[in-house]
């Protein structure tokens, strides 16, 4: 369930690379990169649906506000039965993030 609408990329560092972030075991390393704001305009609208029923729809807004300040809003609204019809997965995504550049 870590891995949402507000993920970018996954990052897999194996062997003996992953030992530049510390102390762990040598099998390698996992990194979630999340979505940062951007200074120009882009938003996106996506939606899914399951065969086993339900869906998902995503909206993801990006831009800038002015004086170095960039937004980003992701929104994401899932309800779907699970694929073994043991239940249903429902959640709700809201995760707003500023950033500034001085």
């Amino acid at each position: 369930m870590n891995f949402d609408a507000t993920i970018e990329r996954v990052e897999v560092l194996k062997g003996s690379a992953s030992l530049l972030y510390g102390i762990q075991n040598p099998g390698g390393v996992i990194n979630v990169v999340s979505k940062k704001p951007q200074y120009d305009w882009h938003t996106k609208v996506s939606g899914r649906s399951s065969s086993e029923g339900g869906g998902a729809g995503t909206v993801d807004i990006t831009g800038p506000l002015g004086n170095g300040f960039a937004f980003r809003l992701i929104a994401e609204k899932q309800n779907q039965d699970y694929w073994r019809n043991f239940g249903s997965d429902k959640h709700t995504l809201i995760a707003p993030s500023l950033q500034w550049y001085g």
